[in-house]
C-alpha cells in the first residue's frame, strides 16, 4: 500500500504577518514539479521563497526537500516530513512565503513551513493505492445495469463509463481482485461481456 493525492489541496497560514501558502498536488517527475512552480511563481510574484519537497515513487526512496534561500534545514525539511508522515509518495508540496517584515528565527520558519505543509494537506485529499491493472469492460445495453450493479456492490472502482453501440466499463482493479472479478463478470453476462486489458497502474483502495 502507498498513499498518493486524489485531491490537490492549498492552505495557508500567517505567522507575524508573513504568509505561508501550502500547495499539494500529484507530481511523479522534476519536471511536472518545475512546470507548478512556474506557475506559483506567476501567481505570488512578490514572495521570497518558494519552497518545497516531493517524495516519488512506490518505493519512497527517490526525494528532495529545497529551501530555496531559507536557511538550510528550516523549510524543504519540515515539509518532507509532513510527507513522510503521511506516507505519501508521487506527491509534492510546495510552500510559497510572502515576507511579513519580521524575522521569525530558524525555529519559527521550521514550525511555519510544517504548518503551512500540513493545512495544504488536510486541505486536500490523500488516498491509500496498490498495484492492479486498468481494465476495459464492453458489454450490450441489456446487461449493463446487471453488470453496473455487480461492479457498484463490490466496491470495484469505475473510472470512466462510456455509451456508444455498447456499454464501457473503464475499471481499476487491485491484482488481487482481478481473476475472480473478470470470472464473474464473465458468468454474469455469459461470456458475451468483452474484456480488453489496458496495462498496470495505481488502484485507489
Amino acid at each position: 500500500m502507498y498513499t498518493k493525492v486524489l485531491k490537490e489541496g492549498r492552505g495557508e497560514i500567517v505567522e507575524k504577518k508573513s504568509r505561508f501558502i501550502g500547495y499539494m498536488f500529484e507530481a511523479e517527475n522534476e519536471e511536472q514539479v518545475r512546470e507548478h512552480l512556474a506557475q506559483e511563481k506567476k501567481k505570488y510574484p512578490d514572495a521570497r521563497h518558494y519552497c518545497y519537497a516531493y517524495i516519488f515513487g512506490k518505493n519512497g526512496l527517490n526525494v528532495r526537500a529545497a529551501d530555496d534561500g531559507e536557511p538550510q534545514g528550516t523549510a524543504g525539511k519540515p515539509i518532507l516530513e509532513v510527507l513522510k508522515g503521511a506516507k505519501a509518495t508521487d506527491t509534492c508540496i510546495i510552500v510559497t512565503r510572502i515576507f511579513g517584515g519580521v524575522l521569525l528565527g530558524t525555529g519559527g520558519l521550521t514550525r511555519a513551513y510544517a504548518d503551512a505543509a500540513k493545512a495544504a494537506l488536510n486541505a486536500g485529499d490523500l488516498k491509500e493505492h496498490t498495484e492492479g491493472k486498468r481494465i476495459k469492460v464492453t458489454v450490450s445495453y441489456g446487461l449493463s445495469e446487471k453488470v453496473k450493479y455487480y461492479l457498484t456492490e463490490s466496491d470495484i472502482y469505475i473510472e470512466d463509463t462510456g455509451y456508444a453501440e455498447n456499454v464501457d466499463y473503464t475499471l481499476l482493479i487491485s491484482a488481487d481482485l482481478i481473476d475472480s472479478v473478470l470470472e464473474n463478470i464473465k458468468n454474469l453476462t455469459a461470456s458475451e461481456a468483452v474484456i480488453e486489458d489496458l496495462g498496470v497502474t495505481d488502484v485507489p483502495v
